[in-house]
């Protein structure tokens, strides 16, 4: 799942709550870039 650092910001605890239920990983990107990827 891609996630701007916008959306993230916003929806923090939600999407850590997806990654943890159900194995998704997230991949934070600033301007189309992927500065950060936090497998599950």
């Amino acid at each position: 799942m891609d996630v701007s650092v916008t959306q993230f910001r916003a929806h923090c605890l939600e999407l850590i709550r997806q990654v943890e239920a159900g194995g998704e990983e997230v991949q934070i990107s600033r301007i189309g870039v992927p500065p950060a990827d936090h497998p599950p």
